[in-house]
């Protein structure tokens, strides 16, 4: 049977990540930054979309801000559950 080695503290490492190194933080920062983007762009198209002439500029700032955030963490969130990872 081929088991992962275990590293000092005794939890198993994975081989793949720990080989890739720089390149796989840089793979998460890219992956971040194209799905900040991605929802960037789509509560923008949501707000324009339903827009109307008595909403607050402050409130569609804050919302265009904090909404493409939160979800990033909850993609990577549901990322790790199909993944399998605990």
């Amino acid at each position: 049977m081929n088991l992962p080695k275990k590293s000092r503290t005794g939890t198993p490492r994975n081989p793949n990540r720990a080989s890739l190194g720089c390149a796989y933080v840089l793979g998460i920062g890219v992956v971040c930054i194209l799905l900040l983007v991605v929802n960037g762009l789509m509560v923008r198209g949501f707000l324009v979309a339903n827009s109307s002439a008595n909403s607050e500029l402050q409130v569609e700032q804050a919302i265009q801000y904090f909404v493409p955030v939160a979800l990033i963490f909850l993609e990577f969130w549901i990322w790790d559950l199909v993944a399998g990872r605990d």
